[in-house]
């Protein structure tokens, strides 16, 4: 009857379709059109958190990124659920002190509890070393020197569900001319199922940026 699109392939009419015809042309590309549209939504999907809560400084919320500047700690509510199992965050941040960006998992308040662990890979140059934190009230998801801006990439597995949760990030900062680079993993032994996270620099104040994002489950 009709012909179709290269990529999607679409049904579209030809001269020699039936007028007849249109009718069960026309279910079939609403039908495509929709079979396409619902995939869009697969891989990451942006969270915006249902509040934020910040000491010291401000903080704002514009749509899911939350911007904050010289606070000592920031809070984002409603970000973990069980639409998602895993999630991403993307951080740009830096201190007013060189010191490690650290997190920790939250319901009503925060998990201050010392069950948190991870393990850290660091380079510079040639330089290479590594550490690991056990009985902690805290994760580290980065580094940042004093006035540097830094990246910060984390995944988060299972916030939500009665299972330990464990996150990876990597992290990427630019100290004077040199590029140094850090990556942290880590769990967190309770089975809480956590809603939020709070932002807490090692030292100083914290300024940065915030989006969140849901891994697709299927």
């Amino acid at each position: 009857m009709a012909g179709s699109t290269p990529i999607y392939g679409f049904p579209y009419p030809q001269s020699t379709d039936l007028v007849a015809d249109y009718p069960t042309l026309g279910q079939e590309l609403a039908t495509d059109v929709e079979t396409v549209i619902s995939g869009l939504g697969s891989g990451l999907n942006i969270v915006t958190p249902t509040s934020i809560a910040n000491s010291g400084g401000s903080a704002s919320a514009s749509g899911a990124a939350v911007t904050f500047t010289g606070v000592s700690s920031v809070s984002l509510n409603g970000i973990f659920s069980a639409t998602y199992d895993n999630y991403r965050i993307m951080l740009k941040f830096t201190h007013s002190s060189s010191s490690n960006l650290t997190a920790r998992l939250r319901t009503s308040s925060d998990d201050t509890a010392t069950n948190y662990a991870d393990q850290l890979f660091y380079g510079s140059g040639t330089a290479v070393a590594a550490n690991r934190i056990s009985g902690q009230s805290f994760w580290r998801f980065g580094y940042c020197p004093t006035s540097e801006y830094s990246v910060s990439s984390v995944d988060i597995f299972s916030p939500n569900i009665a299972e330990a949760t464990r996150y990876t990030s990597t992290s990427t900062t630019l100290s004077g001319a040199s590029v140094e680079s850090s990556i942290f993993g880590g769990m967190n032994s309770q089975t809480t199922q956590y809603t939020g996270l709070t932002l807490l620099p090692g030292a100083g104040v914290l300024t940065g940026k915030i989006r969140v994002y849901g891994y697709n489950n299927s």
